[in-house]
């Protein structure tokens, strides 16, 4: 959630910052009639971002439905993290989908270094999960189309969470070594870049071999930074991990862990 609230604000700094000032009173409902004149979408989104933030959610819907159909993408974006989460609107899961899908189908190859990119990368990661998990009536599960989403999330946009959930998909379903190295791959990207549950699992994928070889004291390194660093619900998934690896290595190989983990610590530490 933090990451997501990360997204939506620095996508407002962005595009505040180079939009014409709009005077909001600070009791007042929120003035939209300047919309119904000019109907520009940056205007929308301007009016709609402000009013998202002083909390007047019914305001900021309308505004940013207002920029939506102009193709604001970021707009389009945090409409459909509004309907997902039922976040001052009706949840409606069938609504938050059409909205992430129509991100993929019209930004799929939009520049990745863009201030924009992120939102696009989270979309793709939500409709992945709807494909994954389904909505009921409305959309079958669809594993293999949910990893086509992450694939380009995790490669064209270099989107962590997109990175993580893919390494996961691959080693939830390992049952070769080819699996196992490109569960690796993707998990070691995430891990690199600091995502907790990307390296308590990279960790035990590591620890175990899990169908290739095994790699200790990697494992065990990337499972003692993992569990230093997660909290709330990271952590109820990774003490578990730490703990079977934890118990069964012996000290030397902890000592060693030990010092591989206090490099990463060190390189993390200067980005």
């Amino acid at each position: 959630m933090q990451i997501m609230r990360s997204i939506w604000f620095s996508a407002c700094a962005v595009m505040l910052a180079v939009l014409p000032t709009a005077t909001f009173g600070q009791s007042d409902p929120l003035d939209l009639s300047p919309l119904a004149a000019q109907g520009e979408m940056h205007e929308a989104f301007q009016y709609g971002a402000q009013a998202y933030r002083q909390g007047n959610t019914e305001a900021a819907v309308i505004a940013l439905e207002k920029a939506a159909e102009g193709g604001h993408v970021v707009a389009l974006w945090k409409l459909g993290r509004m309907y997902s989460e039922g976040d001052g609107v009706d949840r409606d899961h069938s609504r938050a989908f059409r909205i992430f899908h129509r991100i993929a189908n019209e930004f799929a190859d939009a520049n990745p270094f863009h201030e924009s990119a992120p939102a696009i990368a989270n979309a793709f990661v939500e409709l992945a999960t709807y494909y994954a998990e389904g909505i009921s009536d409305t959309i079958e599960p669809n594993t293999i189309r949910a990893a086509g989403l992450l694939q380009h999330a995790a490669s064209y946009f270099g989107n962590t969470e997109a990175q993580y959930r893919l390494g996961r998909m691959y080693a939830d379903r390992a049952s070769n070594r080819s699996d196992v190295v490109v569960a690796r791959k993707w998990l070691g990207l995430a891990a690199e870049k600091g995502h907790v549950e990307a390296q308590a699992n990279l960790g035990h994928l590591l620890w175990t071999g899990r169908g290739d070889r095994s790699f200790p004291i990697q494992g065990l390194a990337w499972l003692i930074v993992a569990c230093e660093r997660a909290v709330g619900t990271a952590a109820l998934q990774t003490q578990p991990l730490c703990e079977e690896a934890f118990t069964s290595a012996t000290q030397t190989q902890y000592n060693l862990a030990e010092l591989s983990a206090q490099n990463w610590r060190e390189r993390y530490a200067k980005r």
